[in-house]
Order: C-alpha cells, then structure tokens, then sequence
C-alpha cells in the first residue's frame, strides 16, 4: 500500500527518514512549507492506512528554518534525530523523552540541543548511528567544506556531552551525503567528494572513532571508467561484516552498488 502520511500542508515530507519506532513504523521528515521538523509514527505495525498516522512537530517556530536533511535512529530505547538548523547554521539533535515520541510534549520535554555550528553556510546531511553505545553524527561542515565526527558522552546525547569531535577528512571540498554505520564493530563512513566527485569510505580503527588518528585509512571506491560517482551514499553492514555502499552513477544517473570484501 501506498499512501499520504501527512498532506495537511504544503511541500511536507521532504528529506524523509524511515524508522521503526517501539514496533511501529516512524518517519522524521522535513516541512519545507513551514521551515519545521516533524515526526509521524503509525499506530500500528503496517502502518498501512492514512489513519494509523499522526503527526507531531519536533523543532521549528515561525520563519526560523530548522529540521532540513534529518537522520533518525533508536538512541537509548527512545528515538532520536540529528537535522540541520539552517537559521543558526549549525547540527542539531533530538531525542525523544519517550519510546514512542508520538505527542509534542515528548519533543519538548525531551533533548533538543546543537551538536556543532558550521561557520558562514548551512550544513550538509547529518546521519545519525549509536557508536559503542552512544549518539554521533557524521556530517559536512560546509563553511570549511571538511568532513566531521562528533560523538557523544553518554548514552542519551545531552546537552552539553557532545565533546568528542573530528576532523576526519579535509583533502578539498568533501563529506557532502556522509552516511555512518557500524562496520565489523567500529564506526565507518561512506561519503562523496565533491572536489573530484568519487566516492570513499573510511574506518575507524578503534570502538569510538574519537581521535583523528583512527581515521587514517581512508579509500577511494573504484569508479568504473573513471566515472563520476558518490553523490546520496548510504552504507550498511552486511552478513560477515562487510560494507556495502549504495551510491548514484552522474554519468549514467545510475543507481550504483559497491561492496568491500
């Protein structure tokens, strides 16, 4: 079934990101009508039908443009989501105070803190992943056009614990569609360098990534044809412990599939 979650306003549902939420399927999404963050969670488990769904606004009051590109995750048994806040320019982070996160008040009463400011232009996507039992985020900071690593301190992403942050990659304008997972243990990212725009991926050499060294081996993915590749990357860890990376062909506009054995 293919059905409208929330179409009470004008251009909702951009930037949609997919979780399943206390059993139930979740969506945190952009609305680009009113510069705000929204959730919706069904009610039941298909969330088959337009009535199972409601919907409630995380972040985002008046003309102030917060909830683009979000990236949400289970944090602690409550969901949780990292966006970009494009009026203060900066990477922002929520978390639910509940398992469900399907009232206002859960948002609200919940975290809602910045993650890192990214200088003179807004940030690119964040994704958001639990790294040895903790939020962090893998980001652009487009001022500087470097690809970064924050992490928190503890297991919920307070205000105030996100201390840990790296500098992973500043060879030329890179870390735009950074996508992070973990990886035979560690934090690994997949991610597009504009400069030249090819595709890389890196590991993290130890359980946290907290230091810049750890981020050290980083790899270019084979471009067939010497082809421009690496634009909407998304990384996932299959059977075994392998990464594989879902990545998109300029040349062809192909939809491309690599994997790191």
């Amino acid at each position: 079934a293919t059905i409208a979650v929330d179409n009470s306003g004008s251009n909702r549902g951009m930037d949609s990101s997919l979780c399943e939420v206390d059993g139930n399927p979740a969506i945190a999404y952009y609305d680009l009508g009113n510069t705000d963050l929204r959730y919706a969670r069904a009610s039941t488990t298909s969330g088959a039908d337009p009535a199972d769904w409601s919907s409630v606004q995380v972040d985002g009051a008046g003309p102030r443009q917060v909830g683009a590109a979000p990236s949400m995750c289970i944090v602690a048994g409550n969901p949780a989501i990292a966006y970009r806040d494009n009026a203060d320019l900066s990477i922002r982070y929520a978390r639910s105070s509940t398992a469900t996160g399907s009232a206002a008040a859960d948002w609200s009463g919940g975290i809602q803190t910045d993650i890192d400011w990214c200088g003179g232009d807004s940030p690119s996507y964040p994704s958001l992943c639990v790294v040895n039992g903790n939020p962090a985020v893998a980001y652009e900071d487009t001022d500087n056009g470097y690809l970064r690593y924050a992490r928190a301190s503890d297991t919920t992403g307070s205000a105030g614990n996100w201390t840990t942050k790296v500098l992973v990659d500043n060879n030329a304008i890179i870390g735009m569609y950074a996508s992070l997972a973990i990886i035979n243990g560690n934090p690994a990212i997949a991610y597009y360098r504009q400069t030249d725009t090819t595709a890389w991926f890196v590991r993290a050499t130890s359980l946290s990534g907290g230091m810049p060294a750890a981020w050290a081996g980083k790899e270019q993915l084979p471009a067939p044809g010497g082809e421009q590749i690496g634009r909407s990357t998304s990384l996932i860890e299959l059977p075994g412990g392998l990464a594989a990376v879902a990545f998109r062909n300029e040349n062809t506009q192909a939809a491309m599939y690599a994997v790191r054995f």
